[in-house]
């Protein structure tokens, strides 16, 4: 069945509270979200964004829109200068 985004954060947090030092931020909206990771992360860290693959679209206040998160992280990711 599918889970509510209430329950499905709370077991994300759950299992990363788990892990020392770990900082958590919930962040609703998926674009925000991946922004939000890609600006927090720093030299050695590692952003992971999970998304079923068969899922390319996301429902937004009940309308049914286009959605690929690699979209976004690629989006998120182009001023960054790797070395």
């Amino acid at each position: 069945g599918t889970q509510s985004f209430r329950d499905l954060t709370a077991d994300v947090e759950a299992g990363a509270r788990l892990a020392r030092h770990a900082s958590i931020r919930v962040v609703g909206a998926r674009i925000k979200a991946i922004t939000a990771a890609v600006g927090m992360a720093g030299p050695g860290d590692v952003v992971l964004v999970t998304q079923n693959a068969q899922e390319k679209r996301q429902e937004i206040d009940g309308c049914i829109v286009p959605f690929d998160d690699r979209d976004y992280l690629r989006a998120s990711t182009e001023d960054f200068q790797l070395e």
